[in-house]
Formats: structure tokens, C-alpha cells, sequence
């Protein structure tokens, strides 16, 4: 079973199911908040970073105890609708944030028997377990703490000052919210964390450079992607896929 790719690109690992379940529908979350012109808010809801439905926020809670105690974080879940669902696992290392194709296998095998005990989703699906890749989603908290000082595009889930999509470099968090300096302000702004909608790093050679410093590249994989950086543009870092077939 081979693997190709960019290095640190998300890695993927399918297989396949029967159960049963019901879907039900998605919902948004609260205010926008800029940290210049600060005021209190309420937040009944959370904004649909790792799942996007309380059916998914069903699966999550069914899924992570398992992933946890293996040493693993859910970053997100997505119960994907199309010829044949696809219910779609990204995971990380709870330790330093890696995730291989030995990991992908390794999860898998530990979800898989309890979504087939518990039986959640209706009909015929495939599971697909893989790593959150090079230019990441942010999801959590502490992605955005963790990520400070990289560039991400961040996008809400109503207008605020007449837009949705900000880009610029993460500036840490404050009181719940994640601030953001944008080449248009002076001022770092701050957005509740429960307003955003989604995150993600943006791709960067920057980012490729320190991803493989953070999987300890040897010097001569260094090196190469280097050349090639240099040489023609930043990849798109489209997911490498490991499929592995499974009876229903």
C-alpha cells in the first residue's frame, strides 16, 4: 500500500460500513465582537467548527472517548451526503500533533467496532480517518493559541462590518476570542470564537518549511522540498488516500 505526496500533506484511510441513523439539521451560532470596540455578549451556541449538526455532535461524542484513550484528538467530523456516504474523521496526535498513515490505521480499527455496535447511521457508508495536513483547519481554542504568528482565513457566520472573510496573521487569544492582525488596521481585532464559522492556515512556504521541522525531516527531504519551492509554486496540498476495502 503506497503512499505519494507532499510531505505533511493530509493522509487518509478508508473503509466501509452498514448502519443505521437519522440526520438532522445544521445550526449558527452568536455575535461578532471587534476587541477595539469591546462589549459583553451572550452565547447560547457554538459556532460549527469540528461538526456541523447535532447529529454530528451525536457521532463526536460517540467516537472521541475512544480516540482519547488511544492518545488521539477528533479536530473534526463531517457526515458527507453524496452516491454513498462517507463519514469523514480528521485526528491528530494528543502528543505533538502528528498524524501518519500507521495512526489513520490504528484509529480506524478503534472507531470502527464501536460505530458498528452503537449503529448510528442509516444505510451503507465509508469511513475515512486522516490528519488535518499542512494548511489545517483551526477548530478548537487552542489551535488558535497554537498557531499564533501564522497566516489563516477565517470565516464568520454573518456579516460583520459588511464582510464574512478575513485573512491575516493570528495574534493569539483573548477572553475567548481570537485576535487577528489584518494589513487593513492598525490595531489587532478580536473575534469570539464562537462566531467563526471556519479556519484555516493558510499555504505557505513558510508553513511546508515548518511542518517538515515539526515531523523531523532529515536534512536531504529538506533540502529537496527547498529545490522545489523555490523552483515552481507552493503545492495545493490536496489529501494522499490510503483505501482499504471492507465488506458491508
Amino acid at each position: 500500500m503506497g503512499v505519494t505526496g507532499l510531505p505533511g500533506s493530509p493522509i487518509c484511510l478508508l473503509h466501509s460500513f452498514s448502519c443505521d441513523a437519522s440526520r438532522t439539521a445544521a445550526f449558527t451560532g452568536p455575535p461578532f465582537l471587534f476587541a477595539a470596540r469591546r462589549t459583553t455578549f451572550n452565547s447560547q451556541t457554538r459556532a460549527p467548527m469540528r461538526t456541523t449538526s447535532p447529529f454530528e455532535d451525536r457521532l463526536l461524542a460517540l467516537i472521541e472517548p475512544a480516540a482519547n484513550d488511544l492518545g488521539y484528538a477528533i479536530v473534526r467530523i463531517r457526515l458527507m451526503a453524496a452516491k454513498r456516504k462517507t463519514l469523514q474523521i480528521m485526528a491528530e496526535r494528543l502528543s505533538d500533533g502528528g498524524m501518519g498513515a500507521s495512526d489513520c490505521e490504528k484509529l480506524s480499527r478503534s472507531i470502527a467496532p464501536v460505530l458498528d455496535a452503537e449503529d448510528p447511521i442509516d444505510g451503507e457508508y465509508s469511513l475515512e480517518v486522516s490528519s488535518p495536513g499542512i494548511d489545517r483547519p483551526l477548530t478548537r481554542l487552542d489551535d488558535f493559541t497554537r498557531w499564533t504568528g501564522w497566516e489563516a482565513k477565517i470565516e464568520l457566520d454573518r456579516l460583520a462590518d459588511g464582510r464574512k472573510r478575513f485573512t491575516g496573521v493570528l495574534a493569539g487569544v483573548e477572553d475567548g476570542a481570537v485576535g487577528i492582525d489584518l494589513a487593513t488596521e492598525t490595531d489587532t481585532i478580536f473575534i469570539p470564537f464562537d462566531w467563526i464559522e471556519t479556519a484555516k492556515l493558510v499555504l505557505t512556504d513558510a508553513l511546508i518549511r515548518e511542518s517538515l521541522r515539526n515531523r523531523g525531516a532529515g536534512q536531504d527531504e529538506i533540502d529537496a522540498v527547498e529545490a522545489a519551492l523555490t523552483d515552481s509554486p507552493a503545492p495545493t496540498g490536496q489529501p494522499v488516500t490510503l483505501t482499504q476495502p471492507q465488506g458491508d
